[in-house]
């Protein structure tokens, strides 16, 4: 759509959002995409008719020309918003999926407690014949030893569990590097005919 150059552009340009207006007021069907185009279209007026409210008549040629200006644009306004509410109202409301229940085998809730039990028995059967074994080595051996596990449970979880952590997030960042995205002819032409698209849509070329 060209850009308006005077005042005298303004009365052509009215008269093509009026012939638009009808164009989609005379679709039966509604969808979103009626429902978003009459959103785009009362958006663009009722911004039209704020800034030509803040206008006075200096800016026309004379007062009748910015009053009659005024009124239509009034009008089309009052157009979109019946438009909108025909499209709203004939619109199909969005089907929502039903979420699947997932199907398979469950265990009963008290099994947690029966999977605890066995948790804590096994552990402390397993500390109890560990302890037993250990005081065969006499008590300077068992400290030592005690000591020994001790500081190796403490290595592992301060020391070698975070380094390796450190180690495979490093490795899987040098490895899977982002890939650029290198734009082609079909990709250019795709975005031409989106942009095509877009203008058909909100009404852009029949302006």
């Amino acid at each position: 759509m060209p850009r308006l150059e005077a005042s005298n552009d303004l009365s052509p340009a009215l008269d093509r959002i009026h012939t638009f207006i009808q164009n989609i007021q005379g679709e039966s069907e509604s969808d979103n995409h009626w429902v978003y185009c009459s959103k785009f279209l009362l958006a663009s007026l009722c911004n039209l008719h704020m800034n030509l409210e803040k206008l006075d008549a200096k800016n026309f040629s004379s007062q009748d020309e910015y009053q009659q200006v005024l009124n239509t644009t009034n009008l089309l306004v009052r157009k979109a918003e019946m438009v909108l509410s025909s499209h709203l109202s004939n619109c199909p409301a969005p089907v929502r999926r039903k979420k699947k229940t997932p199907t398979g085998f469950k265990l009963p809730w008290w099994c947690v407690f029966i999977g605890w039990f066995l948790l804590l028995s096994i552990s402390g059967i397993s500390t109890y014949f560990t302890l037993l074994y250990g005081f065969e080595y006499g008590k300077e051996k068992s400290i030592k030893w005690a000591m020994s596990l001790g500081l190796s449970l403490f290595e592992s979880i301060f020391v070698l569990q975070p380094l390796k952590v450190i180690g495979v997030a490093v490795l899987f960042a040098l490895l899977l590097k982002p890939v650029a995205v290198e734009e082609t002819e079909e990709a250019a032409q795709a975005l031409s005919e989106q942009q095509d698209r877009c203008r058909r849509y909100t009404g852009r070329d029949v302006l």
